[in-house]
């Protein structure tokens, strides 16, 4: 480990500049704004695949909306039959210039198809917050088609929920980081640990960590490199 860089992100981060805290304080607040929607968990998965593969894809999607009124819920079950929902999520994936269009295509088919099963997504957001315990809560999202050990992660830490306080959604981000600092990790939760134990030296949330790592992350690896 590149042990000068190390001691520079945290003391960087130990004492953050007002900008990030603040922040933090209003992406705490959209996330419980988040969980209530009525759509919570379609949008939620929408979101998601927007930003696989490149976080821009939300801009094309969830904050363009004749995109995003086109693959509502409401809309998609209202206006788009069974047989045309895939040709449909392609078109409008295409059309957000969101990546893998094909693939999350189907991946949603799939699970609206599930959130239906459920009885709809009022009661599948209902279901979704009954469960209780981070490890089941992590399982829950991932038998949504296309969602891994990152977004089970990140669907929940989105909204800030309790259980993944002390929690990072290690991907590519976090990966360039790591490269930066020497060092490597063949296990998912070994990398998650190793930041986890940096939050708690700088006396963070693994949450916050990981999201301050997300929203400055260009000006964080300046930090370590000067």
């Amino acid at each position: 480990m590149n042990q000068s860089k190390y001691d520079r992100l945290a003391d960087f981060l130990n004492d953050p500049p007002v900008r990030m805290k603040t922040r933090l304080v209003q992406l705490k607040k959209d996330g419980r704004e988040l969980s209530e929607r009525d759509d919570f968990l379609w949008f939620i998965l929408l979101q998601s695949f927007s930003t696989m593969g490149n976080s821009r894809g939300r801009t094309g999607l969830i904050g363009t909306e004749s995109n995003y009124r086109r693959i509502a819920y409401d809309y998609v079950k209202s206006e788009v039959s069974e047989s045309e929902r895939s040709e449909h999520f392609d078109r409008v994936l295409r059309d957000a210039k969101v990546r893998m269009p094909g693939k999350k295509a189907k991946w949603l088919v799939s699970n609206l198809n599930r959130i239906e099963s459920y009885g709809g997504v009022t009661k599948a957001n209902t279901i979704a917050f009954s469960i209780r315990g981070r490890t089941e809560k992590i399982r829950f999202m991932k038998a949504f088609d296309g969602i891994g050990e990152k977004y089970g992660r990140n669907i929940w830490m989105d909204i800030y929920d309790k259980d993944f306080y002390e929690s990072v959604a290690v991907d590519e981000r976090i990966k360039k980081f790591s490269k930066e600092l020497d060092v490597s990790f063949t296990k998912y939760d070994d990398h998650e640990k190793f930041y986890l134990e940096l939050a708690g030296k700088i006396n963070l949330q693994g949450w916050e960590l990981d999201r301050l790592m997300y929203h400055f992350s260009t000006e964080i690896l300046e930090a370590i490199n000067a």
